[in-house]
């Protein structure tokens, strides 16, 4: 019975870690896929991009960040379905009358 619980539990903390690694990769692409994007479809130099970062949750199941050198205290929401598609600022930020340097073209 003991030997059972040594191999059930091992096996459990095994599957945690492989989860874990996996959720990692997932984000590590995205961010690697958005800063491509970006450089290539978006035309911005790799110099204009402070950082990209993703983080798991909920919804959306990955979320992507960018914060760019000329208005690092902005981060801006990316999630990929068939195509990027750029989440914040949100609509109530943009009327505030407040100016974001790197708002994708949408409709408000």
């Amino acid at each position: 019975m003991k030997k059972l619980l040594v191999i059930g539990g091992t096996g459990l903390v095994f599957l945690v870690i492989v989860i874990l690694v996996v959720i990692r990769i997932n984000e590590r692409s995205l961010e690697k896929e958005l800063k491509n994007y970006l450089i290539q479809e978006k035309r911005y130099r790799e110099d204009d991009i402070e950082q990209v970062s993703s983080k798991f949750g909920k919804m959306p199941q990955y979320a992507v960040f960018v914060s760019f050198k000329d208005e690092p205290e902005v981060t801006y929401s990316y999630v990929k379905k068939d195509k990027w598609i750029q989440l914040g600022p949100s609509d109530a930020e943009i009327l505030s009358g407040k100016t974001f340097k790197h708002i994708d073209d949408r409709a408000h």
